[in-house]
């Protein structure tokens, strides 16, 4: 490929170098950028992966910012998305006052103000928001109760026409 670049949405950060090539002396550069008020400033097909960290979840309309993230994900590039699954309530607040060692009143009223955004998607909604943005899955796993992560890219080529007589879905 001779490239390496790659992005952290929220944050992105742009290398060009060969693959392997050691960092010492090259100057990464970081900038903010929000993907849902201009795109982002990587040509089309130009980017080898694409990092979401605990992120998608919190924009009200995911698929506009996965259209984007597809733009500018090259043929073979990969975006790993990794982010909140919904989960029981009782795990989630098992899991904020044991592993986050959030305790109190103020830690459960804060807990109970972000279980709706944390788990706003299951496992199965984050599959669908992927393939309907074009995004093929290649790989997921359950990190936590909390997490899972998701390893996917672009379609390999145009989607499978529909078999005759089935209407596409």
């Amino acid at each position: 490929m001779g490239r390496g670049s790659s992005c952290e949405i929220s944050a992105c950060v742009t290398r060009r170098r060969p693959y392997g090539q050691q960092l010492a002396g090259v100057k990464l550069t970081l900038e903010l950028h929000d993907v849902t008020a201009k795109p982002l400033p990587q040509a089309a097909g130009s980017v080898d992966l694409v990092s979401m960290s605990s992120v998608l979840h919190v924009f009200d309309e995911p698929l506009p910012v996965l259209a984007e993230i597809r733009r500018v994900l090259a043929p073979r590039g990969i975006f790993l998305l990794h982010d909140w699954i919904r989960q029981p309530l009782a795990t989630y607040l098992a899991y904020r006052r044991d592993e986050i060692k959030e305790t109190g009143p103020d830690a459960t009223r804060r807990a109970f103000r972000l279980f709706p955004v944390h788990n706003k998607y299951t496992p199965d909604d984050w599959r669908w928001l992927l393939a309907e943005a074009g995004l093929a899955l290649r790989d997921h796993t359950q990190l936590r109760a909390s997490h899972q992560i998701f390893v996917s890219g672009g379609l390999e080529g145009p989607p499978e026409p529909p078999a005759l007589g089935h209407a596409p879905a």
